[in-house]
């Protein structure tokens, strides 16, 4: 509705804030699991979080080991989450291209001081970032359980193409 010109920007921001409360009480019900975490956040200069929270979400109902960053993280930031504690992964939407550039140059970061970290982006901008980074796919449950299966069996996927076979066009990563 807000991008046909339906939904002024006030409505918009309405019902966003509402779904994301909704979503962060989803995320604080679902008790956490123990074991190296898996980071979600958005670049610096993104604050579009409803897929973010989503698949936070949706990793903690498969008992993926969660820390949810938010919104507007800097490279520090992350690196101070991964130095901080037990990491498996590293994920980051990248709802659009806009903020692309400003993902690749964490990813990049990150990529060189923790070569070994799993890194995965979704969300429209996320084919413009490097190839180290796994792209994941548009519907975030299958993402969910696409990255659930990277982490449990890392080492072991070099080489590995994921694909999902769906409907991209009705889910939320697309909203």
């Amino acid at each position: 509705e807000w991008r046909a010109g339906k939904l002024q920007i006030a409505g918009e921001h309405v019902l966003s804030s509402a779904i994301g409360r909704r979503l962060g009480v989803a995320f604080e019900a679902t008790p956490a699991a123990d074991g190296p975490r898996v980071l979600v956040g958005l670049p610096t200069g993104c604050r579009h979080e409803l897929s973010a929270l989503a698949f936070a979400v949706s990793l903690r109902n498969k008992r993926v080991p969660v820390v949810y960053l938010g919104t507007d993280t800097p490279v520090d930031a992350w690196l101070t989450a991964i130095d901080s504690q037990p990491v498996a992964a590293l994920t980051m939407a990248v709802p659009t291209s806009d903020v692309a550039q400003s993902a690749a140059d964490i990813f990049q970061r990150v990529h060189a001081e923790f070569p070994q970290l799993v890194l995965a982006a979704g969300g429209r901008g996320s084919g413009q970032l490097p190839a180290f980074v796994r792209q994941l796919p548009p519907d975030i449950g299958a993402a969910a359980s696409d990255l659930q299966t990277i982490i449990e069996h890392k080492g072991k996927t070099k080489g590995l193409t994921l694909a999902y076979v769906g409907d991209a066009n009705n889910n939320m990563a697309n909203s």
